[in-house]
């Protein structure tokens, strides 16, 4: 197949949506969407796609979502771990978290960090993990640890007033060594990025969905990564 997208972003809304609609708890419908990201992941790594990003929870989620919400999506992170050994999963992907994990309980953060581990010597498709994660919260984060090293590590030969570019700057984000996502698609008729990957963005195409994300399949997904192979590309070049 030609033209695949090497990394494809996803934000799955729609989940308490699908709940409400299917009267059901927010646990059952968050289980449903990830089964659907599994399901993805397997045909993306079929098809050539070598990673897959998912915005699991922002850190605004973090902030200002109730008790209620945060215990049942606490309550489900060992459910979902338990699924990938079940599915093999964890033989097949290598995992990897980005977000402020810290802002997590520790029983979250060591079972996450024990899947990341467990998987890396993998060779299938990368599946990212956005937990606590915010775009701007990445940005500050990246700025911080070049101001440290310019200050506190330097040694006589740095040269802490050099302009920084932006290959520089980006060896200090999450995602050093990733190319950027391709494409970006968010599910359930929402039009925005909502801090999602800011600094990578710059050149992906753009695709919404109005599915609710439980209800997507891998036909529909099918259909999203066919309609981004038809796209000509020219990150600022004149189109051919």
């Amino acid at each position: 197949m030609n033209n695949i997208p090497k990394h494809v972003a996803i934000i799955p809304d729609g989940n308490m949506r699908w709940s409400k609609k299917h009267k059901c708890g927010t646990v059952t419908a968050y289980e449903k969407g990830m089964n659907v990201v599994e399901q993805i992941a397997v045909y993306g790594n079929d098809i050539g796609i070598r990673y897959i990003t998912v915005f699991v929870m922002s850190h605004e989620n973090l902030m200002k979502r109730g008790k209620a919400w945060l215990d049942d999506f606490f309550s489900l992170v060992p459910t979902i771990i338990r699924e990938f050994n079940k599915k093999h999963i964890v033989e097949l992907f290598k995992v990897q978290t980005i977000g402020d994990l810290s802002r997590l309980p520790i029983s979250i953060q060591t079972e996450l960090n024990e899947l990341v581990q467990k998987t890396q010597s993998n060779c299938g498709l990368t599946l990212i993990l956005a937990i606590a994660y915010s775009g701007k919260e990445e940005i500050v984060y990246a700025a911080n640890k070049i101001i440290r090293e310019r200050t506190c590590g330097s040694n006589d030969n740095d040269k802490p007033n050099t302009l920084i570019t932006c290959e520089e700057f980006s060896k200090y984000m999450y995602l050093n060594g990733i190319p950027p996502p391709d494409l970006l698609i968010r599910s359930a008729n929402e039009y925005r990025v909502s801090g999602f990957l800011l600094w990578y963005l710059a050149y992906a195409e753009l695709i919404f969905i109005p599915e609710l994300w439980p209800d997507v399949t891998v036909d529909r997904f099918a259909e999203v990564i066919d309609c981004y192979r038809k796209k000509i590309r020219t990150f600022g070049s004149i189109r051919p």
